[in-house]
């Protein structure tokens, strides 16, 4: 359960063409606390320092995986559809030190 001081978020993925009203009204936490999630979303969280580690154990031999090769047709659209969720905020470019 989040408390008062921290931020939660509620993700769900829907139909092309689905209304987001539909959807949203289909959740069913948001249906129940409809006073606890606002109309309109108030952009991306702030950025903050995440700390991510993966442990590997002794002896552990390494994951080898042939690159997924994308024809051109599908990276065009993959562009489209990126630049789409830039320019609304959905996502943000990821900014390695």
């Amino acid at each position: 359960m989040a408390k008062a001081s921290n931020r939660a978020y509620v993700v769900r993925t829907h139909k092309e063409g689905d209304s987001i009203d539909v959807v949203i009204s289909k959740i069913r936490i948001v249906c129940e606390f409809p006073d606890v999630f606002p109309e309109e979303l108030p952009g991306l969280s702030p950025d903050q320092e995440i700390e991510f580690t993966i442990e590997v154990f002794p002896d552990t031999a390494l994951v080898s995986i042939s690159p997924y090769c994308m024809e051109l047709t599908e990276l065009k659209e993959l562009k489209v559809q990126l630049q789409y969720l830039l320019d609304h905020s959905f996502i943000c470019p990821s900014i390695l030190h």
